[in-house]
């Protein structure tokens, strides 16, 4: 790993990462920035009341920044928190720092769980232009619409910053700099970018679907879904009652496609930003597999969304028709055998090989139609995140 500073704002353009970020750097708290929605990663490590200067210094890290604190702040509580036969030494490979580094981390860590305490050097990378949360918050909230509107033919990054101080209505004192605004754009053109390469955000869903088991009841289809380009990368067939097992077989499928090169060409975004995952009704089970993860990740843990949402991402970009399947989600979780024993049922292997072929079509389509320029290889995070998962 690179030993680089994570709390500064990029040193150039060319360094500039996709994300709703801001160009805040050192300033005075202000609860205006609390409008600014609050990264469920940060919550995770930082406390639920996260005080406006972490967010200010969230909001202006773009996501290889942030995914470096995340790995950074593992290996902070697990050193800190005196894991046994953790050395120094290890911790600091751990974090991608220095050794002599990383003893003043974690000598500042226990006093200041602070986001700035993650790097001693962070003001001599901080932006040299400075600018009240107002100034950020209107150039934030045109930056999408100015960057979608103009798409279609596509403006110059030029005509775009141009348009972006035009739009956010400050004064013409306040506006920033022409290389800021332009700094603003790119990052959005980039977020669009990789937005839809394969990779950045992982949604893991269930359902009950027409597949009939032998005891009559539905077999549950597990999927792990990639949001941008809607492929499928994985799935299981299982119960909702076992929805861990379910998800750590999916995981496993997951990792078979993607190393036997079932996703050709540089499709994928170089991290992974955010993973959902609906769970089943093994709270206990889906808690122990997250923890898990966590362990082994530091960052890259799930966020458990609502109990009883099935199939809320399946619906949103798969369907609820996979060939002559039907995915039924209203139905899943109903009671094991309510409808009779069905001697035309299959067993789990069965139901794969009748899955696996609409998948295939609807993976095949996706790929036909995928015009994305990304990386050849998956973002890492995503195959650390699936090591984990699939072991359940």
């Amino acid at each position: 790993m690179v030993d680089e500073d994570v709390s500064g704002a990029p040193d150039n353009v060319a360094s500039a990462q996709v994300d709703h970020v801001d160009r805040q750097s050192e300033m005075e708290p202000d609860m205006r920035i609390t409008a600014i929605p609050v990264d469920y990663r940060l919550s995770k490590v930082l406390g639920r009341d996260v005080a406006p200067e972490e967010i200010a210094i969230w909001t202006d890290m773009p996501p290889a920044r942030r995914a470096k604190a995340l790995q950074r702040i593992a290996a902070l509580d697990r050193y800190c928190g005196g894991e046994e036969g953790l050395t120094a030494k290890q911790a600091a490979a751990d974090a991608g720092v220095k050794l002599g580094r990383f003893y003043q981390m974690a000598r500042a860590w226990p006093e200041a769980r602070s986001l700035r305490s993650l790097g001693t050097y962070a003001v001599a990378t901080q932006s040299r232009e400075r600018f009240k949360p107002d100034i950020v918050n209107a150039l934030q909230a045109v930056v999408a619409e100015v960057v979608r509107d103009n798409a279609i033919p596509p403006a110059s990054v030029a005509k775009l910053a141009q348009l972006l101080g035009d739009r956010s209505g400050l004064p013409a004192d306040d506006l920033p700099k022409k290389n800021t605004l332009r700094l603003y754009v790119e990052r959005e053109i980039r977020r669009v970018r990789e937005a839809r390469q394969a990779g950045q955000e992982i949604l893991f869903d269930c359902s009950a679907s027409s597949l009939r088991r032998k005891d009559g009841d539905r077999h549950t289809v597990f999927m792990i879904i990639d949001r941008g380009t809607r492929l499928i990368l994985g799935r299981s067939v299982g119960s909702p009652a076992e929805s861990a097992s379910g998800y750590a077989a999916a995981a496993r499928d997951a990792q078979r496609r993607i190393g036997s090169g079932s996703f050709p060409g540089r499709l994928w975004s170089p991290q992974l930003v955010n993973v959902q995952l609906v769970p089943g009704t093994d709270m206990d089970g889906v808690r122990e597999l997250m923890q898990q993860v966590y362990g082994e990740t530091g960052g890259s843990t799930p966020q458990v969304v609502g109990q009883g949402t099935y199939g809320r991402y399946i619906r949103e970009h798969v369907g609820l028709k996979l060939g002559p399947i039907q995915l039924l989600p209203g139905r899943t979780g109903d009671a094991l055998g309510t409808e009779g024993s069905d001697a035309l049922g299959l067993d789990d292997a069965d139901a794969l090989a009748r899955l696996d072929v609409p998948i295939a079509d609807h993976n095949a389509t996706v790929l036909a139609d995928l015009s994305v320029d990304g990386e050849s290889l998956p973002p890492g995070e995503l195959v650390r995140l699936l090591e984990p998962m699939a072991r359940g």
